[in-house]
């Protein structure tokens, strides 16, 4: 049984690693931290889930050079050494993950700017349905990976034209995705101060794991969840920000469960390296139109608790498959 666990573990790695290589082979572009006497504009990396903030920053500051690409892309290109960049606005604790790809770390420093509960988002009347089939009667991400692909049909209340149980996540390379990633295996551990070697000693885990691997979306899954509600998704995982700022008319028809471990997407600014570009990159901190941008998006500008509630990041680049 343990080998065959194992296996099944092993197809969820290659299908999370094929889908972080999708994102890689899409981008050539490589960076890293630039010397402290390095002349020219300034170049700031932005991850794709805050590309609005980020075009907002972008024309309220032209002297800048920004790009927008997955967090994946950014933390191994860092990790090459090729190219350069002198901020990146990213969501904590990507920067720590970067670092992990390091022999030594290239980002010692960042500023929170504004933070967003991670939820689920699930069509109202199936988590009615699913619900009495979770623990305590209450869905979270362990019930959810635990039901994955079933037949509704197979629970009380479920209808044959739902066909079987879906589950969406951001793309494996994204900076959510990860964030998303880690919050569901907290949800099935029950806790998030948890280690690799986790893995390793609950035999139950590999499958459970390679199921929830096996949600990763190509795309964010919530605006396909939202535009073909109730068809294309029973649930996605989503930052509140984004279900709040993109759910419209469809309200009604959702509901929005709050995963116990809870955790937060807070999105930071960090300057790659030190120095006088560094110091630039800190001001832009504060930059107005990069502020309200992100509270237009949805997010608590201002707000973000001292700690993520997601596991060590550690154990989030494991999680994520990235090596250097």
């Amino acid at each position: 049984m343990k080998r065959l666990l194992a296996v099944v573990a092993s197809v969820g790695m290659i299908v999370v690693a094929v889908v972080i290589r999708s994102h890689l082979d899409a981008s050539s572009t490589s960076v890293t931290a630039r010397g402290n006497n390095a002349s020219g504009p300034l170049t700031v990396v932005c991850v794709t889930e805050l590309r609005a903030a980020c075009d907002a920053l972008a024309s309220s500051h032209p002297e800048l050079h920004t790009r927008v690409e997955d967090a994946s892309v950014t933390a191994l290109a860092l990790a090459k050494g090729h190219d350069v960049i002198d901020g990146w606005l990213t969501l904590d604790p990507w920067p720590d993950i970067a670092n992990g790809l390091l022999s030594e770390p290239v980002i010692t420093a960042e500023s929170a700017l504004a933070s967003s509960p991670l939820v689920i988002a699930m069509v109202k009347e199936r988590a009615a349905v699913l619900a009495p089939a979770c623990p305590g009667g209450t869905i979270g991400w362990k019930c959810l990976g635990d039901n994955v692909g079933r037949r509704w049909t197979e629970l009380t209340g479920g209808v044959q034209a739902w066909g079987n149980i879906t589950v969406g996540l951001p793309p494996a390379g994204s900076a959510a995705g990860v964030l998303l990633f880690g919050n569901a295996v907290s949800g099935y551990f029950g806790r998030a101060d948890i280690a690799t070697n986790d893995f390793e000693n609950d035999d139950a885990f590999a499958a459970w794991r390679a199921k929830v691997a096996g949600t990763f979306s190509e795309s964010d899954p919530f605006l396909p969840f939202v535009q073909q509600l109730p068809a294309k998704y029973a649930a996605v995982g989503v930052t509140q920000a984004e279900e709040q700022a993109g759910v419209g008319a469809r309200a009604d028809q959702i509901t929005i469960v709050q995963p116990t471990p809870a955790a937060t997407a807070i999105v930071v600014l960090a300057p790659i390296g030190s120095g006088a570009r560094a110091t630039q990159v800190e001001k832009l901190a504060a930059a107005p139109a990069l502020l309200d941008a992100l509270k237009q998006a949805g997010w608590a500008v201002g707000q973000a608790p001292p700690q993520t509630g997601l596991p060590a990041p550690g154990v989030l680049l494991a999680l994520s498959g990235l090596h250097p």
